[in-house]
């Protein structure tokens, strides 16, 4: 049995290590739920062989360095922040898109304590990192195929079977220093020279991400490294000859980078220009959202949000300034305050304690009670350098952007490499002795009854949620699509709200065809609506719902429904112009003119450089007749975005506003003079203002201009020059 729990858990703990391959396109979401599915059920499946095993075999057993119960007081502190959060579901389970939440985290701690107490010797991490490096190797090459055109669906930033250029980033950084790592074990010259292969290719890969955040944690991370073993490396007389060399290439080299970065070889490849361009103004959206991530904590210091509602806090906190910005951030973009905002101040104590405890055995312990210029018990000068790197490089890395699968499994895999160094043996747990009959009669089929339960009841109901809304999208006839949907939602997983709104979306779409009969419409749409009502009694704070419902009301013309649901979302979200707009749209299509004028004007005063509020705002005059402001809210070249905007032509249309109709047409011809409509419908308004000649002149013009227009046109100014219809006969 011993035998068998070992290979379970040898077997999953290597399994691990290709998840990053994995892309399901029969789930939704393909490139996150496939492997975080996967990842989640491999890991409750070698802790369960594990936890049997350690029972039986004392060598497996938990032991003690401070990364264990700092990581187990994180997982604590953090249930609590979620349990008593804003809203707990979301907290504790997450969604389809981002797959992580309390669920997340508890399989990120049972990943490091297998990890930990299972690759106990050099030789089974060297085949770890050996391995991980392989996968890391075929991540980057088919990556790189795909965006040179080797093989469909490439082009852009790199993101290979990740399907997220961040995502790909911080792969490709925590497997640099691996490489490093092993290239600075092995003394076999056909293995460095692999690895420093490896190693240019990866750079490269992290480059063509063109991941900013991650390029400067590279940066950091590799200065850390090298001056570590640069000021305390004198017991390794080449490395530190290697290390100062690598710093200075590497100020040299960020130099030229610096002074070349305006250059055509820079500039046109839009990965690398990404990197090269980064300036401070790159940071202001990012500080915006940082500032309103403040105003959540300081009202709820103590234990934060919960994950995954710091949508709450932006919305009450909304920045004007962000009008043009995400619509729905749901993450701050920022390590510090992801966790203030997640675990409120003891969240995020406990999340640092974890890398304050790295730093003790890394830094403090070999520093202050060991010679600092020599090896310790634990790590040579080099591992201390490297895995100092790589905290720092990661860490960088989250300043601003935020955690996913891979990060996590390869965080934990650093603090498991750790522990399983510098741990000691917990002399009352190695010494327990349970009898080995209970243990393989009782203990191990409870385990894994217990485990097959998890699998089944946590993970099975959103796998096969995933996969039926692939199947709804799937689906040609209505009441099989919708079918789909509600199969989805039956499976009672913690992914509703994704699912209801794909299903309202369908139901929208529907709603416009012409080729579906009103009662099905009917059907749908009142079947859709009871789910949203559903989520928001759920979740009544919730801005996004509210905003969501009011327009699946629009769209069906339930304008009052639209009006009481858009009114609820401003006051949870009262600075936010979409919402506002909102509000002025469904006030215009109820004929309040006055109204949608007045909710123009605020959402345009919030920040006047918003073109799409200005034009909105002028436009809101036409109704009123004040022709006047209209052209005052919309001068210069205000005037141009007003004459793009369909909804301009449209009111002033309606109005008979003929005069402002022309001008906005002209307009929108000088812009875009290969707008046959556009010119057709100048003249006809010409038309209707009994001006015949300049109705021909914009024919005649449109003729010349576009020559597939001449035939059409020859009739069309005909029939004006002879007093007819000016369309008779001429389609």
């Amino acid at each position: 049995m011993r035998d068998f729990l070992q290979a379970v858990v040898f077997i999953g703990v290597f399994l691990t290590l290709f998840i990053p391959l994995m892309v399901s396109d029969t789930m939704f979401f393909p490139f996150i739920t496939g492997k975080n599915f996967a990842f989640r059920i491999v890991v409750d499946i070698i802790f369960a062989a594990w936890f049997i095993l350690a029972l039986l075999d004392t060598k497996y057993r938990l032991r003690f360095s401070w990364l264990l119960p700092t990581t187990l007081g994180f997982l604590i502190i953090i249930f609590f922040a979620d349990l008593f959060g804003e809203y707990p579901l979301k907290s504790l389970w997450s969604n389809f898109e981002r797959m992580d939440g309390f669920v997340m985290l508890v399989h990120f701690f049972l990943y490091f304590v297998v990890l930990a107490h299972t690759l106990r010797e050099s030789k089974y991490w060297t085949y770890f990192f050996n391995t991980t490096l392989g996968v890391a190797t075929y991540v980057a090459l088919y990556g790189l195929a795909r965006s040179s055109g080797l093989l469909e669906g490439g082009g852009g930033r790199i993101d290979s079977t990740l399907g997220n250029a961040s995502y790909m980033a911080i792969y490709m950084l925590f497997h640099i220093f691996i490489l490093a790592y092993l290239f600075l074990h092995t003394k076999n010259r056909l293995l460095q020279a692999v690895y420093a292969i490896g190693s240019v290719l990866f750079v490269y890969i992290l480059l063509e991400t063109g991941t900013r955040g991650t390029f400067i944690g590279l940066a950091v991370g590799t200065f850390v490294a090298v001056s570590y073993m640069a000021l305390f490396g004198r017991g390794y007389p080449q490395v530190r000859k290697i290390a100062i060399g690598s710093a200075i290439i590497g100020i040299v080299a960020a130099a030229a980078f610096f002074v070349f970065r305006d250059s055509a070889v820079v500039q046109q490849n839009p990965s690398i220009a990404r990197i090269a361009n980064i300036s401070t103004e790159d940071l202001t959206v990012r500080a915006t959202i940082w500032g309103m991530a403040f105003e959540g904590v300081k009202e709820r210091p103590l234990l934060g949000w919960g994950q995954g509602n710091f949508n709450y806090v932006f919305n009450k906190n909304y920045d004007p300034s962000l009008y043009d910005q995400e619509a729905w951030f749901d993450r701050v973009h920022n390590i510090f305050f992801d966790w203030l905002i997640a675990g409120g101040v003891l969240g995020f104590v406990a999340y640092f304690s974890i890398l304050f405890a790295c730093l003790y055995y890394l830094f403090w312990r070999p520093l202050f009670h060991h010679d600092a210029l020599n090896d310790d018990v634990s790590f040579s000068v080099i591992e201390r350098a490297l895995l100092l790197g790589i905290l720092a490089g990661y860490f960088t890395h989250n300043l601003v952007v935020f955690d996913n699968l891979v990060s996590y499994m390869f965080y934990a895999v650093v603090l498991a490499y750790i522990h399983s160094r510098v741990s000691t043996e917990i002399p009352r747990v190695a010494a327990y002795r349970p009898d080995p009959v209970i243990v393989k009669h009782i203990v191990a089929p409870t385990v894994v009854v217990l485990t097959v339960m998890v699998i089944y009841l946590v993970h099975v109901p959103g796998i096969l949620a995933a996969k039926d809304i692939i199947d709804a999208f799937q689906s040609g006839e209505p009441a099989e699509r919708f079918g789909a949907f509600e199969r989805a939602l039956s499976r009672h997983s913690f992914a509703d709200q994704e699912i209801t709104e794909q299903m309202a979306q369908q139901a929208m779409n529907l709603a416009a065809s012409p080729d579906v009969s009103a009662e099905t419409k009917s059907k749908y749409l009142a079947q859709v609506e009871g789910h949203i009502k559903n989520l928001i009694e759920q979740k009544p704070n919730d801005a996004r719902l509210h905003v969501f419902l009011a327009g699946f009301y629009r769209n069906a013309n339930r304008l009052d429904d639209a009006q009481q649901q858009i009114d609820r979302a401003h006051e949870l979200s009262p600075r936010k112009q979409a919402i506002i707009l909102e509000q002025g749209t469904v006030a215009g299509l109820r004929g309040e003119y006055d109204e949608m004028n007045s909710q123009y004007q605020e959402a345009f005063e919030l920040d006047t450089d918003n073109t799409l509020a200005r034009s909105l705002y002028a436009i809101s005059f036409i109704p009123l007749g004040d022709i006047a402001m209209v052209h005052e809210v919309a001068t210069g070249t205000y005037f141009t975005d007003l004459a793009t905007n369909n909804m301009a032509l449209s009111m002033a249309d309606r109005e008979n506003e003929n005069e402002l109709l022309a001008e906005l047409l002209t307009e929108r011809i000088r812009v875009t003079p290969d707008d046959l409509q556009s010119r057709v419908s100048l003249a006809f308004v010409y038309y209707r203002t009994d001006n015949i000649p300049m109705a021909i002149e914009t024919l005649n013009e449109a003729r010349r201009d576009v020559p597939s227009f001449e035939a059409q046109g020859a009739c069309i100014v005909s029939n004006l020059e002879a007093g007819r219809q000016p369309d008779l006969n001429c389609q």
